[in-house]
């Protein structure tokens, strides 16, 4: 497999950094834009597989360099609590999807969480709950995630998105994620980071893209690798 360039976005947070690791172990390069590498590690900041620019989400010019030329944008970017300003990731991506058309990216993930439904999806009591207690007391973060899912409904058509819905992340074990969707018997509602970072990694080194204009949720499968 030829090496791959991968934008990745929200990469100094655990899930981030753990992809970093595995995309720069399969040989890929990694474009790291972030607004604090400083929390970047060492080991990463003079390597020859990784470029760090520094930068927010709302400044273009920047943006346009790391996105320019890659492969796929790995967004792991999501709210940090259950408060967040309106359009705070909403109007950054509505840009990010502009820049990737002028370069002519086509592959994007995007994190979202349950609170996004999907017409596949089946009744369960306990997402319900969890996206209830997200709803009650963190309205505005439950507000962006449901705009971020009709953005790339309706302003993305002509992208290769795939938004993938996680419940509790947590740290864990390295093994394999279930693609799969809420109420399916291989449905859980949490995913080890070691998980979703190799899930990430091997959907984004498929030359045939997986679960276009999908919402699949990514779950632990609780296998362990060897």
């Amino acid at each position: 497999m030829a090496p791959k360039t991968f934008c990745l976005l929200g990469g100094t947070g655990p899930a981030g950094l753990i992809f970093l690791e595995k995309a720069v172990a399969n040989g890929h390069h990694v474009r790291v834009f972030a607004r604090n590498p400083s929390k970047i590690p060492d080991k990463w900041q003079d390597h020859d597989q990784v470029s760090i620019i520094e930068g927010y989400l709302w400044d273009e010019d920047l943006l346009s360099t790391a996105i320019k030329g890659s492969d796929a944008v790995i967004s792991v970017l999501g709210p940090s609590g259950l408060r967040i300003a309106p359009d705070t990731l909403v109007t950054p991506y509505k840009l990010i999807i502009n820049l990737m058309r002028e370069h002519g990216v086509k592959r994007i993930f995007v994190m979202g969480t349950l609170s996004i439904t999907d017409p596949k999806d089946k009744p369960s009591f306990l997402v319900r709950a969890m996206v209830f207690f997200i709803w009650l007391f963190g309205r505005p973060t439950w507000t962006e995630i449901i705009n971020i899912g009709k953005t790339f409904d309706e302003e993305a058509k002509d992208l290769d998105w795939t938004i993938y819905r996680l419940g509790l992340v947590t740290n864990g074990p390295d093994g394999e994620a279930a693609t799969t969707y809420v109420g399916e018997s291989d449905f859980v509602s949490f995913v080890y980071r070691n998980e979703l970072a190799g899930w990430l990694l091997d959907q984004a080194e498929k030359t045939e893209p997986e679960f276009v204009h999908e919402k699949p949720a990514v779950c632990s499968a609780g296998k362990k690798k060897v």
